[in-house]
């Protein structure tokens, strides 16, 4: 056996969680912590089975939506926990 450390795995505010739907597809969505409760929000985004290389193109761009729902939702949380609000709020430009 070897005396290695694991290595601790990163926490995130946000992660992008699957659910098992009844008709066997899966729904993402992002799960996440705001005061203490739990809340997430379903993004009617679904992969499909992959079965070409059209649908593995398909599943990337589903994961990529989701990626850039999940930096936004981080972004936004983050930002209003320190009282910091990002110039796409108010309109302005930097």
């Amino acid at each position: 056996m070897s005396n290695r450390k694991k290595q601790p795995k990163a926490k995130e505010p946000v992660k992008i969680r699957f659910k098992q739907l009844s008709n066997g597809n899966q729904s993402v969505y992002p799960d996440y912590y705001r005061d203490g409760k739990r809340e997430y929000e379903f993004l009617k985004l679904y992969p499909i089975p992959e079965t070409g290389k059209t649908d593995r193109e398909a599943n990337a761009e589903t994961l990529r939506l989701a990626n850039a729902v999940k930096s936004q939702t981080f972004n936004v949380s983050c930002c209003t926990a320190h009282k910091r609000y990002p110039a796409f709020e108010f309109g302005s430009t930097y």
